[in-house]
Parts: structure tokens; sequence; C-alpha cells
């Protein structure tokens, strides 16, 4: 007669991890305004995109913020918020698309974009 071998501990730590993270998850939807709650391995150095320079800050970053240009799989630029053209060699012009919106809802116009350009130009101080 053949028999199934023992059970082997190096099985049941997996199995009992999987078992535990199902608890953390909910079924519920949540209301809108509600918190999100994220686990990460070390609190980021700034959530400010100028000052996110650590892994866990630019990961949020990039969860939290949108870019005019985004880098492609291939690392070339692709139209984020914003598509472009080069009219001159040190020129761009940047064409804002869609109804992009702040979190408070007021959307997001030409003016916020200068805005962070021009403060860029005369340098940031880190808060």
């Amino acid at each position: 007669m053949i028999g199934l071998p023992p059970p082997r501990r190096q099985y049941w730590l997996p199995l009992w991890l999987c078992a535990l993270s199902l608890l953390g998850c909910d079924t519920q939807p949540q209301p809108p305004g509600a918190p999100i709650r994220l686990a990460v391995a070390q609190a980021p150095l700034s959530l400010d995109p100028r000052y996110a320079t650590d892994a866990t800050g630019s990961r949020l970053v990039e969860l939290v913020h949108e870019r005019l240009v985004e880098l492609g799989p291939d690392l070339q630029p692709v139209p984020g918020l914003a598509t472009w053209q080069q009219p001159e060699p040190t020129r761009y012009r940047f064409e804002l698309q869609g109804a992009s919106r702040f979190h408070d809802g007021s959307a997001l116009g030409r003016d916020d974009v200068v805005a962070v350009e021009m403060a860029g130009q005369r340098g940031f101080t880190k808060p």
C-alpha cells in the first residue's frame, strides 16, 4: 500500500499567511471621502513630487500625482495630462488634454501649470 507522505511544516506557514491576508480584505464599498490606507516599508521622505527622491515617496507620488508627460515602457516620452509640440529646438508647446481636476474638484488650467514651471525656474526651497 502506497501512503501519502506526512505533511511538512514548511507548507503550513505560507498557507497560514495566505489565510491571514484574506482577513484584511473588505468587500463592502467605501463611502466617498473615506481614507485610503496603505502599508509601506518605511515612511516617505516627502510627498511633494519635487522632493520625493526615496523609493517609497516616489511610488506614492506616482499613485497620487499625474504628469504632463509620462515615460512609456521603452522610456520614451508619451502624453500624460498633455500633448506637446516642439516648434523650435529649445521651445515646447503643451496642450492640456481632457478635463483634469484637482482633489477638490477644481479644474487644472494652464495658469496652474505655468505657476509650477515659474516656481521651478526661480528655484524651489524645501519647506
